[in-house]
């Protein structure tokens, strides 16, 4: 079965030509959820940014967007996120926090957190750079690392470009859990294999991650 995807767009200020913008650049079609998360009581720029933004989807055939009015109050607004969360469980989620307000994303990522959904979000800057935070990360926040991926990827990181042959050696372990474990590394995002002898490199999250590790193994 494929997998459903899901756009969820924080629009806590600004226009409805940002939220469009992120609806071209992730290429939603009318197979995809489009949800906007947005303050509630509903301020009027907002209101008219939604209404934009419907507009836009109708004129391309992608139907309504879901809107999702959050409260301030915390226990209510991150329960209205996880009642959104529970109904999106099997669907690849896209996240776009540029335009929420505080509270908005705060609730998102918590109620994230608190059911076990990852995501990719979406973060742009006013002088326009964008960052893209993988869905890896809160596969790990959620999942700790146990203890011979937490080492393999340590061992990674320090001298990259090892081949398996050359991990196994260091190890001592056998072959084929060595390969297990990459697979394992690789499934999460943290290591990639690269050149003709088929390295293997740490991801750019991977050090992130391990620092994360070592704090919480410290606890």
């Amino acid at each position: 079965m494929a997998t459903i995807r899901a756009v969820l767009i924080a629009l806590g200020y600004g226009d409805g030509k940002s939220v469009i913008d992120r609806l071209i650049s992730t290429g939603v079609s009318s197979d995809d959820k489009v949800l906007i998360a947005i303050p509630k009581p509903v301020e009027v720029g907002v209101a008219r940014a939604v209404d934009d933004v419907k507009s836009f989807m109708r004129s391309r055939g992608l139907g309504e967007p879901t809107l999702i009015e959050i409260p301030q109050d915390p226990i209510e607004g991150i329960s209205q996120v996880i009642d959104v969360l529970d109904k999106l469980r099997t669907s690849e989620l896209l996240i776009d926090l540029s335009l929420g307000s505080s509270y908005l994303a705060t609730y998102i990522i918590l109620a994230l957190l608190m059911v076990g959904h990852s995501a990719s979000i979406f973060i742009k800057f006013r002088n326009d750079n964008e960052v893209i935070i993988p869905p890896l990360i809160f596969r790990i926040t959620l999942d700790a690392l146990s203890r011979p991926l937490y080492e393999l990827l340590e061992l990674i990181i320090s001298k990259p470009g090892m081949t398996y042959e050359e991990i196994t050696l260091r190890t001592g372990l056998k072959e084929r859990v060595v390969r297990t474990l990459i697979s394992e590394l690789d499934r999460l995002g943290l290591v990639y294999r690269r050149g003709r002898a088929a390295g293997i490199y740490p991801s750019k999250w991977a050090q992130l991650i391990i620092k994360a590790m070592r704090t919480r193994l410290k606890r």
